[in-house]
């Protein structure tokens, strides 16, 4: 492992961890903090997964999920359309 460091302040923002893992994988050594316990936690066991050969991660040059719009979880739901066609006939009916 080399000698040049990585520390990530705030390592619970947006990667949980990520950027640990990445530094060790490059032989880096790694540290990092965070203010909410349970980010620390979850890094702490990715580096474990890391560690162990079951963390799953996308290699290199594999190219990154692009959503159709037919997955469910891009739909908006029936029934938030329904109360956006009531809110909005309700706001034409105030306006006249």
């Amino acid at each position: 492992m080399s000698r040049i460091g990585f520390f990530d302040p705030y390592m619970g923002d947006m990667g949980v961890g990520s950027a640990l893992v990445a530094a060790v994988r490059h032989g880096r050594r790694a540290a990092g903090c965070d203010k909410e316990a349970t980010y620390v936690e979850i890094a702490r066991r990715r580096l474990s997964d890391y560690f162990n050969g079951t963390l799953g991660y996308r290699p290199i040059g594999k190219p990154v999920h692009q959503p159709t719009g037919r997955e469910k979880v891009s739909q908006v739901p029936d029934e938030w359309k329904e109360n956006l066609q009531t809110g909005i006939s309700e706001n034409r009916n105030k306006a006249e």
